[in-house]
């Protein structure tokens, strides 16, 4: 008789064993990590077939997982949900001509997307929460003397539109106090959206309401206060982080993770997800962010300094430059010597995939060490030696003096921020076990994760009636939608269709891409990591965790910083969305591997394609 083996398709845990009509153990030979490696290949295969169902076929001898061929199976004639592929569109359609009415017609891709680039229901109302005004990013702007103002809508800067995180940049500036005048440029947005990640600078009229004079001294009163603390913690908050707040979180961690979930019943299963949300996510990672967010506005500090000196040609390259002098020791204590096939990395803010180990990403012992041997003060910055080759002598003293102070701010906090980095990860690894023996007490498998975290507690509560089962599989069937379309970085309302990019040739246009002939293909993309390298594209699949071939150009829509660090096998990244200070370029400039942003590149370069990058000039050739 056949032996069958069904698995969870996002832990790809074996749930149900079975030969014929009678339970039985598997064949001789064939462990768990084989069955894992199996089911990834059939995701795999399953993305290269537009995420229709496939046949695999497969054996396995000596260790060893030979596969043979691969076929698409027949699509079932009844959809798991009711809803259409067009609903999908026309429903993202019509709930941004609602906002635009609503007076927010324009929304841009967040930073938070590399980190948690596909959200479930369950991820997104956790970070939702997080990221407003009354969530632990709320806590972090009133620590630093900011008022964020509270919307009568209860929503922050913040939505999920078409499956991604986009924000709001007229809400955004709001986190510092509902007075605060200035607004991002949307023109300017709408030409780059790493604008977003810039200081405001235009003027907001909506904020001249007749109340705006009473309103001044409060917003003057919020600048003097959150400008007094913000320079002191740039003087104390790095001895802190290093002397209070990491020792007592690895404390905290330690007591969180030895709570045995298998002793506590279903209810108590949920009030400790509940305990272990506000631990981590409201108590510990504002403190865990502040470094971070100092290291940055000092960094801004930088760039405007630049800005003051050089040409507008010359200060990416510097810019690069000087990020790449920055020595962050937590990744060195991390650098694996190699990866196993078909380990699985879950993006850093996802609930929905396990480590292959089940253990935290990365040892608790690596920042404690790490920071027995980060400089307390740094006396001097010297600035890197290729900065002769770009910028004259003079002007190059003149930079020194205009940026020497907070340059040396940028070398204090920055590697602070990875390692908070690293502290959010295993707490994140703590709740993310929590929610798995959840969803394995409650039989309710991966489809825990298609319910949003306020309805958990209808899990345990035979009261409380939770979603109901076609909700479920309505949202399962819109985040396995989004997830195969290609959504720009700026949405507007009244376009024509705008959660969808423009097809291939009308988008490598607007990045400047040209053809020199049939074959070969240039394109003008933005450098986040310099150095050269050349090899075979190979698109991420980040939910199978397939490790690419050696020596793999990985184009992918984002990737993050344990993605870069542990993918041994690429040579070169080419992302969709970054900036110069993401994670995952901090990380490529450490392990010296070329890394660059061009728009829409899951869609222009095909798996297979040649590919030629250059992190130095940002230029991408490619070729079949």
């Amino acid at each position: 008789n056949p032996w069958s083996c069904r698995l969870d398709r996002l832990s790809l845990r074996p749930m149900v064993e079975a030969q014929g009509s009678q339970t039985s153990s598997r064949p001789a030979g064939l462990s768990d990590q084989h069955l894992e490696v199996i089911a990834r290949a059939a995701l795999r295969m399953e993305t290269e077939f537009a995420d229709q169902p496939v046949d695999l076929e497969w054996s396995c001898a000596s260790d060893c997982i030979v596969f043979f061929q691969v076929r698409p199976l027949p699509l079932a004639s009844s959809r798991e949900s009711d809803r259409s592929d067009s609903t999908f569109e026309s429903c993202e359609r019509s709930r941004l001509r609602a906002l635009a009415e609503a007076g927010r017609p324009l929304w841009v891709r967040h930073q938070l997307a590399e980190s948690l680039p596909h959200p479930t229901p369950l991820s997104w109302s956790v970070w939702e929460q997080f990221m407003s005004p009354d969530g632990g990013l709320g806590v972090l702007y009133r620590r630093l003397g900011f008022a964020p103002r509270r919307f009568a809508d209860g929503h922050g800067f913040l939505q999920l539109i078409a499956g991604r995180v986009y924000a709001d940049p007229d809400r955004l500036p709001q986190m510092i106090c509902s007075s605060f005048p200035l607004r991002h440029s949307h023109q300017r947005l709408i030409e780059s959206a790493e604008e977003l990640h810039d200081p405001p600078t235009e003027f907001d009229p909506e904020r001249l309401d007749p109340w705006f004079l009473l309103k001044l001294p409060h917003l003057a009163w919020v600048m003097v206060r959150s400008t007094g603390r913000i320079q002191r913690l740039r003087r104390t908050a790095g001895q802190h982080f290093r002397e209070f707040v990491v020792p007592e979180f690895f404390a905290s961690l330690a007591t969180q993770s030895a709570i045995d979930c298998r002793r506590l019943t279903l209810r108590e299963l949920v009030t400790r997800a509940e305990e272990c949300r506000a631990w981590l996510f409201d108590e510990w990672l504002p403190q865990l962010m502040l470094p971070g967010w100092l290291g940055v506005q000092a960094w801004q500090a930088v760039t405007r300094g630049l800005m003051r000196v050089l040409s507008a040609d010359e200060i990416q390259a510097v810019k690069i430059a000087l990020l790449s002098r920055v020595s962050y020791p937590v990744h060195e204590c991390d650098v694996p010597t190699t990866t196993a096939a078909g380990a699985a990395l879950p993006f850093e803010g996802e609930f929905e995939l396990a480590t292959q180990s089940g253990e935290p990403l990365g040892s608790q012992s690596i920042v404690p060490d790490v920071l027995r041997h980060l400089p307390r003060d740094i006396a001097n910055v010297e600035l890197p030696d290729e900065l002769r080759q770009i910028v004259s002598a003079d002007r190059l003293r003149r930079l020194s003096r205009v940026i020497d102070g907070e340059l040396k701010l940028v070398h204090r906090l920055l590697p602070l921020r990875e390692i908070g980095k690293v502290c959010s990860r295993m707490g994140i690894e703590v709740l993310r076990h929590v929610i798995h023996e959840l969803a394995a007490r409650s039989e309710r498998g991966e489809r825990l994760f298609f319910h949003r975290w306020q309805e958990l507690p209808s899990i345990a509560d035979e009261t409380t009636s939770g979603p109901a089962s076609n909700v479920i599989d309505d949202r399962r069937a819109e985040w396995a939608f989004w997830r195969s379309r290609d959504v720009p970085q700026v949405l507007q309302a009244g376009h024509a269709n705008p959660c969808l990019n423009s097809d291939t040739s009308e988008s490598s246009q607007e990045t400047g891409a040209t053809e020199t002939n049939s074959a070969v293909r240039r394109f003008a993309a933005r450098s986040l990591s310099p150095g050269k390298a050349a090899g075979v594209v190979w698109h991420w699949p980040k939910a199978a965790g397939i490790e690419p071939p050696p020596g793999s150009v990985i184009v992918a829509n984002a990737v993050d910083a344990p993605t870069v660090l542990h993918c041994t096998a690429a040579v070169a990244f080419i992302v969709e969305q970054g900036g110069l200070l993401s994670h995952a370029a901090v990380t490529a400039r450490f392990v010296k591997r070329p890394m660059v942003v061009l728009d829409g590149v899951t869609s222009r370069l095909p798996a297979g394609a040649y590919a030629e990058v250059d992190g130095d000039t940002g230029a991408v050739t490619s070729s079949p």
